[in-house]
């Protein structure tokens, strides 16, 4: 024998009840004011205080750091304008040097390389530096 599934008879004692109070009763348990269930403004209800607080107000003269580097002056206008040079690649830069079939056909190589102090780099299978 099947039972019968009582999901179906909860819902329906729950609108008898509903109903045995009236229109007015279902009406009133629909309703959608702030204070509700189906109230729309509760999800996009303004928070009483704003999401993020400012940690300006909060820093001390002895939280500040003045790091920059001693006898620096700012770029003149000249230095800001610009020029459209190519680059000059200089000591420290560091490069990215992509060789194709170097140690295997058909399969790419990237080198990184630092330019030394005498301005030369060193590369696999070559006699000199360049």
């Amino acid at each position: 024998m099947k039972r019968p599934h009582s999901t179906g008879l909860v819902w329906t004692l729950c609108l008898a009840s509903m109903l045995a109070g009236g229109c007015e009763a279902v009406q009133d348990a629909l309703k959608t004011d702030k204070d509700r269930w189906f109230a729309a403004d509760l999800v996009w209800r303004k928070p009483d205080r704003p999401r993020m607080d400012m940690i300006g107000k909060t820093i001390s003269a002895a939280d500040t750091v003045d790091e920059a580097i001693p006898n620096a002056v700012p770029p003149t206008d000249e230095e800001t304008k610009y020029r459209d040079e190519d680059y000059v690649v200089g000591t420290t830069d560091v490069l990215d040097i992509t060789i194709m079939d170097l140690f295997s056909v058909g399969a790419e190589t990237l080198l990184r390389r630092e330019v030394s102090d005498a301005g030369y780099i060193d590369l696999p299978l070559l006699p000199q530096r360049i």
